[in-house]
């Protein structure tokens, strides 16, 4: 029985033996050489002690506890990566985003969009055109009391940071009053908020980003966060939702809605008379090179 014991144990573990009680040796040589005080066991005692050190029991068991770190690792990290998921944190990318040309919903929240908009008005223009998406853009209101922050952090004075974002919201309002011609399927909303901006928010469809607002201009490289459906989604989609029907937010256009309606809010906000009448003149519509 003992024999069968012996015969079946693996390589590693008579490794282990040996590595083992060669350190034994070294150490019980090492107590009786300093005991004796010889110099020759000495000499033995060293030779011993480097053998022992070399044979591989140290690095073996350093490479176990190695491995042991790595198993745990891994399974943390993909105890991590569940909760991620469930989270729908699908990456972290860099700015800017582009909008699609096909969507059934998108809701974005911004302060402005100057430049981003200007790149992005084909796009939306054939997202309004041919799709009968549903499109609802919030933005920071030309008169908010956050505008002379916005001024200061932006290095701008305060009427650059009304007339860009003013200017974003008209060329919204042109991209589907232009589309019109073209047979407009989609619906496009904009409100204005008073409240402090913290982040802006683009979801479309089951994908969104958002991006942390950094208050500085001239940059490109922002990182931004691409989230699926999941617990974070959710939370900044709550977060829009609020925003959309907060007190301090305003009505500033509806495609649906009647040309004088819209005049009259977007004048509210700042807009001359000579732009709207280009924009909501029947015979111009569609003439704007986008």
């Amino acid at each position: 029985m003992r024999w069968q014991i012996v015969n079946s144990l693996p390589w590693w573990a008579w490794a282990l033996i040996f590595n083992l009680s060669a350190l034994v040796v070294a150490l019980a040589l090492l107590v009786w050489a300093i005991q004796e005080d010889s110099p020759l066991l000495k000499t033995l005692l060293q030779n011993l002690a480097a053998i022992a050190l070399t044979s591989g029991l140290f690095s073996w068991w350093g490479a176990f506890l190695a491995r042991v770190e790595v198993v745990r690792a891994l399974a943390s990290g993909l105890k991590l990566s569940e909760e991620v998921k469930n989270a729908g944190l699908r990456g972290i990318g860099e700015w800017p985003i582009d909008i699609p040309t096909k969507a059934d919903e998108v809701d974005m929240v911004l302060i402005r969009g100057h430049a981003w908009f200007t790149m992005q008005i084909p796009s939306l223009r054939t997202l309004l055109r041919d799709n009968a998406v549903n499109v609802r853009v919030c933005l920071v209101h030309p008169h908010s009391p956050i505008i002379p922050a916005l001024s200061a952090k932006f290095g701008e004075t305060e009427e650059e940071v009304r007339s860009k974002i003013l200017d974003s919201i008209l060329s919204l309002v042109e991209v589907a009053e232009n589309a019109r011609c073209e047979g407009l399927k989609g619906h496009l909303v904009i409100r204005c908020h008073k409240l402090v901006p913290t982040h802006s928010y683009y979801r479309f469809d089951e994908q969104a980003y958002v991006v942390w607002y950094r208050m500085r201009g001239g940059r490109t490289n922002i990182p931004l966060l691409s989230l699926g459906p999941g617990l974070l989604q959710n939370l900044f989609q709550e977060d829009f939702e609020n925003l959309w029907v907060h007190k301090d937010t305003e009505q500033a256009y509806d495609s649906s809605a009647r040309d004088s309606v819209n005049q009259q809010a977007l004048r509210a906000l700042g807009a001359s008379n000579e732009r709207l009448e280009r924009i909501f003149r029947p015979s111009s519509r569609g003439l704007v090179q986008m």
